[in-house]
């Protein structure tokens, strides 16, 4: 396979935009695939590919503009760009958990500092940044450093590139995206009134939004 994605991934900015100083790490948020529900995609590494970078493409229909959702509810420790990484989103899910999507096609749909919930549009898929084909670089980090990534409770499998031992890389995988249901946001407005919106996951498209009655 061609080298895709961040070539041995080296210090970037990408890895010196970090939300916090590391600490102890808590449970494993419940990841899900970054896809809409019920989505197949395949995930698959390279030699030269850090060992737990996960490389994501899908196995129907096109994987460019694909909609990527957030595998977990957490905090955006950053949202821009970056010459390798491209166009990105840094998620923070605390407990020293974060989880990483490059290579969006354009500015991401989400802002640095923003609240955001499992399920809830990131950006779509592209191939900015040092990358030669439209996919999703994915990575999940405990403490700052890159760890096996889990969906769904269960481990992706990606684990090794095969360099520089020579040993196999790890073989590809399919997964069926568990990343189902609304999103639900609650909000304070300004005059002490409370709003509750349903949001569709996948596409972002506001469903409902209740108010409550005046203070």
């Amino acid at each position: 396979m061609a080298a895709m994605a961040l070539a041995g991934t080296g210090v970037s900015a990408l890895d010196i935009v970090d939300s916090a100083a590391a600490q102890a790490a808590g449970a494993r948020p419940n990841f899900q695939l970054p896809f809409a529900c019920d989505d197949v995609w395949r995930m698959s590494t390279y030699p030269g590919h850090d060992d737990y970078d996960i490389d994501m493409f899908a196995t129907t229909g096109t994987t460019a503009g694909r909609p990527i959702l957030a595998s977990a509810a957490g905090t955006v420790a950053y949202a821009g760009y970056d010459s390798g990484a491209g166009n990105y989103v840094k998620l923070n899910h605390g407990g020293g958990w974060e989880s990483l999507y490059l290579h969006m096609v354009s500015t991401p749909a989400v802002s640095t500092g923003q609240q955001v919930g499992q399920g809830q549009l990131l950006g779509r898929v592209g191939t900015t940044g040092n990358s030669s084909g439209e996919h999703l670089h994915h990575e999940q980090r405990r403490d700052g450093a890159k760890v096996e990534s889990y969906f769904n409770g269960a481990p992706s499998g990606i684990t090794t590139d095969g360099s520089p031992s020579g040993e196999p890389k790890s073989p590809e995988v399919r997964a069926v995206s568990a990343n189902c249901g609304n999103i639900l946001v609650y909000g304070v407005l300004a005059d002490g009134r409370l709003t509750y919106s349903e949001i569709e996951s996948g596409t972002g498209r506001r469903l409902k939004t209740v108010l409550s009655e005046e203070p």
